[in-house]
């Protein structure tokens, strides 16, 4: 502001250095920078993260330019009365020519640094809107189809217009214009505090629907962590809102009482700034969560699995015929039926495993078996599942692609996915004999249960995390140094589900029925 001290100021513009470095650490942390980068797949996150860097940009040219104005034009001694004098910071009236066309080019880049900030702030409710909406109705529009997406752009335009036009209503007063934006800037983020209640109010509700609808508990408790964050950035910008109105609309009024007093004055700007980039701050915390695993003493470099039950590929499964009927020992394949709406079995990678591969290993695989998250709705419309698209809101599996050991758990998966060398269609195919039969390869089909690390049927594009809601089941058994981990650790286990508790359906089989007859004659 143009008649706060110079050492208010500073604070102020230390507030913003500060913010941003915490941003490019947060950055760092999160997937070393890696998000700053565009991809297809998450292009609107990388469209609000390069806001947050436009907001810091804006707020630190901001103040860097008035705090040098300040210290260089400094303090005057300021006649109030025939006998009475006050050393007070240099009004801008006083200022040169030169500084006075800083200070308000400073203004409108602070005008801009107010519009990005409520681009950001409007996106989140209306963004976690589209979300509830989505999950409740279960339907798969994406964002950039829906009603809030447009309704946004549309809040968007009209908040850039406010505030531009506010702050030049008169651009040869200063006060004018400080006093001006930062009102209007003050009563749009007041209207967006509004629906940041409603987002508290209708949280709770989504979380027990999600716990209704069996969410796993990475996706509840990662819910309960962005309700607690929600509520503390909720709570800051009530607080800078009120110190905002405080400032600009006491310059509406005839005395000015706090703009008048020096303590008030930079009370509340000192204020208003901090608790602008407390909000701020925790907004790009839920926009980029990070993994803190690792940092409590998990490892992410191996995956806790636990022992499946044997049982044939799902897809070269091979029923035995029994006696009689002409069926004697002869085999014949049959494919499994499967259901459009029917979920294949995950590996129990944990998310923290699974987040450690930079991409799907599985992308380039040759199985027949397809992902069968997404309802035939879905396919017909090629839409993101609803649960996928809170899944990459939550962020688990986003980030986090660089621990190291990464590059150790895509190798054991890739191993998984190839047991014996080769893959489960390959051994389909090998069971097949040239002259056409099947043969009852024990070793090909149930000697995994004597492998030690390698898995059970899988499908090599349904490891993805497009489903949170997938069972977790298990696929190989504990090694020695994870056996160790739970000795150390009993409760390690106690997340994970074996896919016997999910209770797959028994294939159909062939069932040869015989009927035997007697007639029995008695002679007299």
């Amino acid at each position: 502001m143009c008649h706060e001290t110079p050492t208010s100021q500073f604070l102020g513009s230390l507030i913003t250095i500060l913010g941003t470095c915490f941003t490019a650490w947060h950055i760092y942390c999160y997937d070393k920078g890696r998000c700053l980068l565009f991809e297809r797949k998450s292009a609107f996150r990388w469209i609000i993260v390069w806001m947050f860097i436009l907001v810091l940009c804006f707020f630190c040219i901001y103040t860097v330019m008035l705090t040098y104005i300040k210290y260089q034009e400094w303090y005057v001694v300021v006649n109030v009365s025939d006998t009475k004098t006050e050393i007070l910071p240099a009004p801008y009236h006083t200022w040169s020519a030169y500084r006075q066309s800083l200070g308000s080019t400073s203004y409108q880049i602070l005008a801009a640094a107010f519009s990005v900030s409520l681009w950001i702030n409007c996106e989140e409710t209306l963004y976690w809107a589209y979300l509830i909406s989505t999950i409740r109705r279960r339907e798969s529009k994406s964002w950039f189809q829906s009603v809030q997406m447009k309704i946004w752009v549309g809040v968007c335009l009209a908040i850039t217009i406010i505030c531009y036009g506010a702050t030049n209503i008169d651009t040869t007063d200063l006060l004018s214009m400080e006093r001006n934006l930062i009102f209007a800037g003050a009563s749009i983020a007041g209207v967006l505090f509004v629906g940041s209640l409603w987002l508290i109010a209708v949280f709770p509700g989504f979380i027990r629907e999600s716990q209704r609808q069996g969410a796993n508990p990475d996706v509840i408790a990662r819910l309960h962590y962005f309700k607690e964050l929600n509520e503390m950035r909720t709570l800051f910008r009530c607080l800078y809102v009120v110190s905002l109105l405080a400032v600009s609309g006491d310059g509406f009024t005839k005395h000015t009482p706090v703009n008048a007093h020096p303590f008030t004055l930079d009370l509340f700007y000192i204020a208003g700034f901090f608790f602008i980039f407390v909000s701020n701050g925790i907004s790009l915390m839920i926009l980029l969560p990070r993994n803190t695993g690792n940092g409590s003493g998990v490892s992410s470099s191996g995956g806790v699995f636990v022992r499946r039950p044997v049982q044939d590929p799902a897809h070269c499964h091979l029923d035995r015929g029994g006696g009689g009927g002409g069926g004697g020992g002869r085999t014949r394949a049959r494919q499994r039926a499967h259901d459009d709406d029917r979920m294949d079995i995950l590996p129990s990678t944990p998310s923290s495993s699974l987040n450690s591969t930079s991409k799907n290993p599985y992308s380039t695989s040759s199985s027949p078996l397809r992902s069968t998250f997404k309802t035939t709705r879905d396919r017909e419309r090629g839409s993101p599942s609803p649960w996928g698209i809170l899944n990459d809101r939550l962020a688990i599996g986003s980030n986090n692609h660089h621990h190291h050991g990464g590059k150790k758990v895509q190798d054991d998966l890739e191993m998984q996915s190839t047991p014996r060398g080769g893959t489960f269609d390959q051994q389909c195919e090998g069971s097949i004999s040239k002259g056409g039969g099947y043969h009852d390869e024990e070793e090909g089909i149930g000697g995994d249960e004597d492998k030690h690390g390698q898995n059970s049927t899988i499908s090599m594009e349904s490891i993805t995390l497009d489903a949170p809601f997938a069972p977790t089941g298990g696929e190989r058994i504990l090694s020695e140094d994870e056996l160790a981990a739970q000795r150390d650790q009993p409760g390690l286990l106690n997340a994970f589900r074996s896919p016997a508790d999910i209770g797959a359906p028994a294939p159909p089989r062939d069932l040869n029925i015989v009927v035997v007859t007697s007639t029995v004659v008695e002679k007299t």
